[in-house]
């Protein structure tokens, strides 16, 4: 069987269940086999089957836990369109997707038995047009919106299984593995990076209670013996100090993902979790969302790493007029490879922006050193004071290596002479009483005077995204 051949749907499913043993790991030690999930699958696929034709779209709140499992897959078989919502953490998404799809039938717990099954008598058949769009969509994610409004991306049935194979293979999941997903199934990185990843290399998987705090991931993972969490290098860096009341002895595998790792970050998870294996993962929505992954060695290389392209995947980096740069210098971060999403929905003009032969335009500036793929941050949030191109990631990371500074977010702001000025918020704990002992850190501690921001604002909070990334578009600029 051919590559193309393995990354259908159909496929997918079939191959997963061919695996023995728990799928979905529940409380007080209640699991779904690999069995029991085939045949929720089967069995929700024909009551879907009945009642929804063809070109319809599924909305399933991802506040239904694991049975959103079941019903995805079960839609994805009769190659529906599936929108994941979440009505608990984001409303907003719920309903500019109702109001973009009011024909769509909607899973909830209005519909859906807790035993996994859909309650079929609970809607009609539904009649939806044909929209040429989404032929092979599989899913319809929203992107987070760090530097511009949210968009829907398309995501195809083979971008879907290839990404979730890669990823599987890159990882080394093995039939033992426990995973826990912390973040809501709605974003990629743990719909595709985890979720259906670790059911193609026949893992348990687990989905903390959207209720509960991250703290209480912890608590999971001490009592479930989970062997693999993933989460953003802040979130690992949050958990960090409280290790040390869990018995987290079964844990071997930290997948950091979804903002760039800094060396700050990395010192205060590898100090709370030691003797882990750290994988730094680079990734976005439009690539389904991984496009490497790295196995973090200590003093190795930059925290900035990412690794080599998954398989499949390919990399290039060119200059301001689309021409590849030799190795080690740095350009514009672009993806090709069978992860590539097909598009935005109803915005062709951000698809063409973002889509060119082929490429993924990541919106990332980079180099590659030695077959490896080196982050150096957004190039549409690059600021140029006196002539130095300089990135915020660079100006944050610096900051954030000031003692008691908690979290750092620098952008830039016309300036008359020099062309920007640049401000830096920060929060703090009770290591730093002002912004001059931000300014007296950078002086002593040798950084590039490139780095040191004109000005410095202690705040108690910093703009995030939905996602809890940093959210550049939420400044003004002027």
């Amino acid at each position: 069987m051919s590559e193309l051949e393995q990354w259908t749907i159909e496929t997918y499913i079939r191959d997963i269940g061919k695996h023995e043993g728990a799928a979905i790991l529940l409380d007080n030690d209640i699991h779904i086999t690999y069995q029991q999930l085939n045949h929720l699958i089967d069995h929700n696929a024909a009551l879907l089957h009945a009642h929804v034709p063809e070109s319809s779209v599924i909305t399933i709140d991802v506040a239904l836990s694991w049975r959103f499992i079941p019903l995805m897959l079960a839609a994805l078989k009769l190659h529906r369109t599936v929108i994941p919502t979440d009505d608990i953490h984001d409303q907003r998404l719920t309903q500019s997707v109702s109001a973009a799809f009011p024909n769509a039938l909607r899973l909830d717990e209005s519909n859906v038995h807790a035993s996994g099954y859909v309650d079929a008598a609970s809607f009609s058949r539904l009649t939806s047009p044909s929209d040429p769009q989404l032929a092979d969509v599989a899913l319809l994610l929203q992107t987070s919106g760090t530097s511009g409004y949210p968009k829907l991306v398309m995501l195809t049935h083979k971008n879907l299984v290839s990404s979730s194979i890669g990823i599987a293979d890159s990882l080394h999941l093995l039939p033992h593995d426990r995973i826990l997903i912390q973040r809501p199934l709605t974003y990629c990185s743990a719909l595709t990076g985890e979720l259906l990843a670790g059911l193609a290399a026949g893992c348990s998987v687990m989905i903390k209670p959207p209720s509960r705090s991250p703290l209480f991931s912890l608590s999971l993972v001490e009592k479930y013996r989970i062997t693999t969490i993933g989460a953003s290098p802040t979130l690992f860096a949050m958990l960090a100090p409280h290790v040390s009341k869990h018995d987290l002895s079964s844990l071997h595998t930290l997948l950091i993902s979804g903002e760039r790792l800094t060396e700050p970050l990395l010192h205060t998870i590898r100090s709370g979790f030691p003797n882990r294996s750290l994988w730094n993962a680079y990734g976005l929505t439009e690539a389904s969302p991984r496009v490497s992954c790295l196995l973090i060695e200590p003093d190795e290389l930059p925290s900035a790493c990412v690794g080599k392209p998954l398989r499949h995947v390919r990399v290039a980096v060119v200059d301001d007029i689309g021409k590849p740069v030799p190795e080690g210098e740095s350009g514009h971060l672009l993806v090709s490879g069978p992860n590539v999403m097909k598009g935005y929905y109803s915005d062709p003009e951000q698809t063409r922006s973002k889509l060119h032969s082929g490429w993924l335009i990541t919106g990332d500036r980079g180099h590659i050193r030695q077959g490896m793929i080196v982050i150096e941050g957004r190039a549409d949030h690059m600021i140029n004071r006196a002539g130095n191109n300089i990135y915020p990631e660079e100006i944050e990371s610096a900051v954030a290596e000031c003692p008691g500074v908690c979290e750092a977010f620098a952008f830039g702001k016309p300036h008359p002479r020099r062309g920007a000025e640049i401000h830096v918020w920060i929060t703090r704990d009770d290591g730093v009483q002002t912004a001059n002992d931000v300014h007296q850190h950078l002086l002593q501690s040798g950084v590039s005077p490139k780095l040191w921001p004109d000005v410095i604002v202690v705040r108690t909070d910093l703009p995030k995204t939905a996602s809890g990334k940093l959210s550049r578009s939420a400044i003004s600029y002027s």
